[in-house]
């Protein structure tokens, strides 16, 4: 629902990076849906994990409570 927080962290174990993220949207289209896409982050929360140029990484999400 909108309004929820969610941490999102890498999945990547060796640097593991995290941050949280607040759903103000419906997410991404129906067709990078279907092709495995669950999340679409702003640029800074994406910067908090990854590098702009990497585009896309694998990330492990959970609901926090604020």
């Amino acid at each position: 629902p909108f309004g929820t927080h969610l941490a999102v962290c890498t999945a990547r174990h060796t640097q593991r990076r995290c941050t949280v993220a607040i759903v103000s949207d419906r997410g991404p289209n129906r067709r990078l849906y279907r092709q495995g896409r669950l999340l679409d982050l702003s640029k800074a929360a994406f910067q908090a994990l990854a590098p702009l140029s990497q585009g896309i990484v694998e990330v492990e999400i959970t609901e926090v409570k604020p």
